[in-house]
């Protein structure tokens, strides 16, 4: 069992990430600005991937990077975290304009809630009822505050299929954070990076294609 002092560390790391993923819709909303969510999120993610690997190797050896049997589920897990997630995030949130930084955040606050439901949908194992009216207070909650209480604009301004594509969005990070129980003998910095090196890899021949059938604009030196 976790000491207290264990949990209460942990507890301010989720905070900081929390605060940290936060700040981030406001900051990718100036980006877009000058930059599609396709590349932005390529040229995000590339040195990280490149930085971890780095790491990887001088923590644990070359080892670490063999995927045991397991490259499928790395890829699926990478491309839901680091592919989907980022991309259907970014591209709702570009679609909802301005609004979208709010209703962006409010959709990746209700990560907990998708994972709840998944787990008990994928593990049979049913939450209790106090987590059960926790879930369903966060979504009514989440609900109030992107329709402002006004459940007829879901459907109005053409807000239907970004808020659409940030729930997928929301859902593939929800699969990703799952998906590190799949391989529990593993590190936290293994499966990150293994996951991010897969999911990138799909991310890159999206962009790639898209690129090469125009339908992705190259983003300028200057930009």
């Amino acid at each position: 069992m976790a000491s207290r002092q264990s949990v209460l560390f942990g507890a301010l790391l989720l905070i900081i990430a929390s605060a940290s993923w936060g700040a981030m819709f406001p900051v990718a909303a100036e980006i877009f600005k000058v930059m599609n969510p396709f590349y932005f999120t390529l040229l995000r993610y590339l040195p990280v991937a490149v930085i971890l690997i780095v790491i990887l190797y001088l923590k644990e050896g070359p080892s670490a990077f063999k995927t045991e049997g397991h490259t499928f589920m790395i890829w699926f897990f990478g491309t839901m975290g680091f592919t989907v997630y980022n991309l259907l995030m970014f591209i709702g949130q570009d679609q909802l304009g301005d609004p979208g930084v709010l209703i962006a955040s409010i959709m990746e606050a209700s990560v907990p809630i998708i994972s709840a439901i998944v787990m008990w949908a994928y593990y049979r194992a049913k939450p209790s009822n106090f987590v059960l009216m926790t879930i369903l207070i966060a979504f009514v909650g989440v609900l109030l505050v992107v329709t402002n209480g006004d459940f007829s604009t879901l459907m109005g301004g053409g807000r239907l299929l970004p808020l659409f594509l940030l729930f997928l969005g929301a859902l593939g990070w929800a699969l990703y954070t799952i998906g590190g129980s799949r391989v529990p003998k593993w590190s936290v910095l293994r499966y990150s990076t293994l996951s991010i090196l897969y999911g990138m890899g799909t991310t890159t021949i999206v962009v790639i294609i898209g690129t090469m059938m125009g339908k992705i604009a190259v983003p300028t030196i200057p930009e």
